[in-house]
């Protein structure tokens, strides 16, 4: 797990220093495609997956029904 968040940090910093596409790295990554397909990479891209609880998380946290 250690050895995995330091492969996609690599990748953060590298993209955030010199610009890039993030995704793309890690896709490219055969250390990280050892263990994720293609599709399970997507997967971890995916902004609605990712977003899934915020209206639940923003209910609990200020209470009252958040408006879109």
């Amino acid at each position: 797990r250690q050895e995995a968040y330091a492969w996609v940090q690599e990748h953060a910093m590298e993209v955030w220093r010199h610009g890039g596409n993030f995704r793309e790295r890690v896709s490219a990554d055969s250390r990280i495609t050892r263990f994720l397909s293609p599709a399970e990479i997507e997967a971890a891209f995916d902004f609605k997956r990712q977003l899934k609880y915020v209206d639940a998380i923003f209910q609990r946290v200020f209470g009252a029904a958040v408006s879109h």
